[in-house]
Parts: C-alpha cells; sequence; structure tokens
C-alpha cells in the first residue's frame, strides 16, 4: 500500500503534517476525516524497507510484554519510550499508531515496509486465531535459534578467514620490499641463480609491475561473474547445482539449507499456516535457486495429496534422517513438531563440521604459510650464498 506524506488541518487550526499509508487520495482523506482532520496536501513519499534488525529486536522486546498479559497499545508505548536509538523509537511510534488506527499488528508492520514474508504469515495466523502472545514467542524463539547458528558459523571461519588474510599480506609485503633489494645483488648474475629463486623474483617483477592491472582484472571479473549469476537464469541454476556438488562443501551447504527450511516449516505449521502456503514461503526464502525449484515441484506434489515425506525425495542427495522425521511426523500428526526436531539436529551437526573443519583448517593454512616463507628464505639464502662463493673463487 502506498505511503503518503500530508499536510492537514486539525480542529484547532493548527498544521499537522505526518505520514500515512492509504490506497489512493481518496482513502487518504477518509482516513484523516476519521481522526478529525482535514486534508490540505500530499504527495507519494518513497517507502523504505524496513530493516531485518528491527523486526528481530521488536520480536524480542514485544513478545515478554504481550505473554506477560500487557496489551499491544501499551506494550508499544513502554517500548517507544526507551531512550536509545532513534531512527528505532519512530519506528515503535509509527506501529503504534497504525495499531492505534485499528490495524493488526502484521498490516502495521506491511505497510512499514517489512519484507519478512514468515513473520507476517505467522503473526496474521496467529491474529485471526487469537493466538498473538504464543505466535510471538515462537517467532522469538525461532529468531534467536537462527541468530545463533548464523554467529556460530561465524565466529567457526573468522579465524581461518584472518590466517588467509594475513597470509596474503605477508607474502605482498615480501615480493614488495624484502624480494627487491635481494634482486639488486643479483643484476648482473641472473643466469646464474636457481630456477627457485628466478621464479621468486619473476613473481615479485609481476607484482611490482602489474599489480594493480591483477587486482582490477580479479576484482572486474569477481563482480562480473556475481552479475551473472544474480541476473542470469540459467548462470544462476548452474552456480546453484555446482554448489551441491562441490566434494565436502555441497553435502554442507545441503544441510544448512534444510535447516533453514524445515525450521521456517515448523514455524508455520505450529501456529497454524497452511502445509501449502507454508511449503512456498519455506521454498521462497532459500537463496539456492535449484533448492527452490525443487520446493516448487514439491509443493505440487503435496497439493496433488502426496505425503511430504515422498515429495522431499525431489531433493537430490536429501539426508535420510530428514525423510524419516518428515514421515513420523505425519504418521502421528505432529509434523510440527518432528520439522523442528530434523531442522535443529541439522543445524546442530553443520555447526559442529564448520567447528571441526575450521580446527584443522587453522594449523594446515599455518602449516602452507610456514612453507611459502621458508621457500622464500632459503632461496634467498642459497642465491647469497652463491654469490659468496663465487665472489672468494
Amino acid at each position: 500500500m502506498p505511503l503518503y506524506r500530508y499536510t492537514a488541518y486539525a480542529r484547532d487550526g493548527s498544521t499537522q503534517e505526518g505520514q500515512q499509508t492509504a490506497a489512493n487520495s481518496q482513502d487518504l482523506a477518509k482516513q484523516l476525516q476519521a481522526r478529525r482532520l482535514i486534508l490540505i496536501e500530499h504527495d507519494l513519499s518513497a517507502q523504505r524497507r524496513l530493516p531485518s534488525r528491527y523486526l528481530t529486536r521488536l520480536i524480542a522486546q514485544l513478545s515478554p510484554l504481550i505473554n506477560s498479559g500487557i496489551v499491544i497499545d501499551r506494550a508499544l508505548q513502554i517500548l517507544a519510550d526507551e531512550p536509545g536509538d532513534a531512527a528505532y523509537g519512530v519506528f515503535i511510534q509509527n506501529l503504534r499508531e497504525g495499531v492505534k488506527r485499528g490495524q493488526q499488528l502484521s498490516r502495521a508492520l506491511q505497510d512499514l515496509g517489512c519484507g519478512d514474508a514468515l513473520a507476517l504469515a505467522v503473526l496474521q495466523a496467529g491474529e485471526a486465531s487469537g493466538q498473538l502472545a504464543a505466535v510471538l514467542l515462537t517467532l522469538e524463539q525461532h529468531y534467536q535459534r537462527q541468530q545463533k547458528l548464523r554467529a556460530d558459523i561465524q565466529s567457526a571461519m573468522l579465524y581461518p578467514a584472518m590466517l588467509v588474510i594475513l597470509s596474503v599480506v605477508s607474502i605482498l609485503v615480501l615480493s614488495i620490499y624484502v624480494i627487491p633489494t635481494f634482486q639488486e645483488l643479483f643484476s648482473d648474475r641472473t643466469a646464474m641463480l636457481s630456477w627457485n629463486a628466478r621464479a621468486i623474483f619473476a613473481f615479485s617483477n609481476a607484482v611490482l609491475a602489474h599489480g594493480w592491472t591483477m587486482l582490477a582484472l580479479l576484482v572486474i571479473g569477481g563482480f562480473g561473474t556475481y552479475v551473472g549469476i544474480r541476473r542470469s537464469p540459467a548462470w544462476k541454476n548452474w552456480w546453484a547445482e555446482r554448489q551441491l556438488r562441490l566434494p565436502g562443501i555441497g553435502g554442507y551447504l545441503l544441510k544448512m539449507t534444510l535447516a533453514q527450511i524445515l525450521s521456517l516449516l515448523a514455524v508455520q505449521l505450529r501456529n497454524g499456516v497452511p502445509l501449502i502456503a507454508a511449503l512456498e514461503l519455506a521454498g521462497g526464502a532459500s537463496s539456492n535457486s535449484m533448492i527452490k525449484n525443487r520446493m516448487r515441484d514439491i509443493q505440487n506434489e503435496v497439493r496433488r495429496g502426496r505425503p511430504l515425506s515422498a515429495a522431499m525425495r525431489h531433493i537430490p542427495n536429501i539426508p535420510s534422517l530428514v525423510l524419516r522425521y518428515l514421515a513420523i511426523g505425519e504418521e502421528t500428526g505432529r509434523l510440527d513438531a518432528m520439522c523442528d526436531r530434523a531442522g535443529q539436529q541439522l543445524a546442530d551437526e553443520t555447526t559442529q563440521r564448520a567447528k571441526n573443519f575450521t580446527t584443522i583448517l587453522g594449523p594446515v593454512i599455518i602449516l602452507t604459510m610456514g612453507i611459502l616463507i621458508a621457500f622464500i628464505v632459503i632461496s634467498m639464502l642459497g642465491a647469497v650464498y652463491g654469490l659468496t662463493d663465487l665472489a672468494g673463487t
């Protein structure tokens, strides 16, 4: 729904300015008239997308208040009165105004630019069933779990990433500042050097002469590949399939994607969202286009009456654990609980695998870095000793 900036007269003759969502200008005038305001002028306002951190923060703060029995208007007032982030306070105030006008929380969030389809679908189901407090608690737990999973994986990958960066920087510093000083000693004796010393000097010369060009080509190539994958469906599908076929990494990526899909399904099914709609939303949330296409096939098969556990076989190399849990959930009528358990088990497994991988990767990077630097130092010392022997003769 469009967002309008407006100027209006109040009953006391004062002029008020603000923003309001409305279907059109006539609808805007009616809404202001209901608030005893007379519309003077208006124009469309560019509606910004609501930052995801605002939504997760809102859910985390609003859930305990609503579950304590506080009505939503009072809860939002409490949040708006908290000192801190001014922009977040404005968002809470606008949200409260929407609720005071009679909007459901989900609709007010949507009008303010919320693009999280999961939160909107689950909130709408909770509002329709009168279980808003339980829905907020479920969303709070879901976002906390997702945030913990993301933080665990990022912290596990931080150390190897720093080692790689430091290794590359060290080699570049040696190539730019250290190796050229040795090369001056052999300016007229290059042919007498060993193959490894000549290779190191050639690499140093290439970095000094064409370093910026190589960096520019690397950036342009990487950016061009990224744009091609983002905009070309053929490239996107090709890359999505290759990701899941990478030795070692492909299985890890598949399990991490499935953990996200199953977690989304569990949250929605637990809160009354129909299975077909839940599958559509969970598939659309995946960043892998191949998984998205497979989820559409699964959705169509479930719509035709096929069990979810059988339809999920459309995903290549899906772990048997997932199919087993889904089959148990369908037999017992607890599909939401089994989706949640399978998703949590896959998330724990991927986190542990990431930690194990980085535990091994750290020493490997250090060893590789040590071998490279030792190769450079030994090559330079060998060349210097050769020059000394030559001078002695």
